[in-house]
């Protein structure tokens, strides 16, 4: 028969793997062959991102978009612990709001309700820090030069834009599975002194 296609370096019963990143070779199973073609798997989001003619671009911006199953403190994906992984980024927030002065756009993953997002945003008590991003996700990117996520294709978008990629290290998730060696921030170091070093290089 012909042979079978997967996205990903996922290990189902694929004889060829289209990939992301080079980076991601290494983890194809051996009997497989694997071809990196990014611009080829994102060709949709391309066009799409290089076809926007009505979006303001605000530099002194970032998006932060929002991961859907994490389980806080373990490797695992399994569970949804919306409330801790909010509290986790609020001095993140915090920092770059009322440090920097830079507005933070907070995109809510596509399986999240709204409802139940705007709740959790009272509880937490981010409604005044973050602009809520309702644009489509070429869009988002366009507008920030600067993309904040966890374990999130988000991140391979942005890169393949030329936006800066960086991942939020709150302890939800191993980053030793990230394939991609991009920036990170970490929860629990000084956030000023990191994120000035951030737009510094971007």
């Amino acid at each position: 028969g012909y042979p079978k296609f997967g996205i990903g370096p996922f290990h189902g019963p694929f004889d060829y793997y289209l990939l992301f990143h080079e980076e991601l070779k290494k983890n194809v199973i051996s009997s497989a062959k694997s071809i990196s073609c990014p611009n080829l798997i994102n060709k949709s989001f391309i066009e799409k991102f290089q076809s926007i003619s009505d979006i303001e671009y605000d530099e002194k911006s970032v998006l932060i978009a929002l991961p859907y199953f994490v389980k806080f403190g373990s490797h695992s994906f399994e569970t949804l612990d919306f409330e801790k992984t909010m509290l986790s980024i609020k001095p993140l927030i915090k920092t770059i709001k009322c440090n920097f002065n830079f507005n933070v756009y907070l995109r809510k993953h596509p399986n999240t309700p709204k409802d139940i997002f705007r709740k959790m945003l009272i509880k937490t008590d981010l409604q005044n820090d973050v602009l809520i991003d309702n644009l489509a996700i070429n869009e988002s990117i366009f507008r920030s030069p600067i993309i904040f996520s966890f374990f999130s294709t988000t991140l391979f978008e942005a890169k393949l834009v030329n936006h800066f990629p960086v991942i939020i290290n709150n302890n939800s998730f191993d980053m030793n599975y990230f394939p991609i060696n991009y920036k990170s921030i970490n929860m629990k170091e000084d956030l000023s002194n990191q994120f000035k070093k951030i737009i510094n290089i971007e």
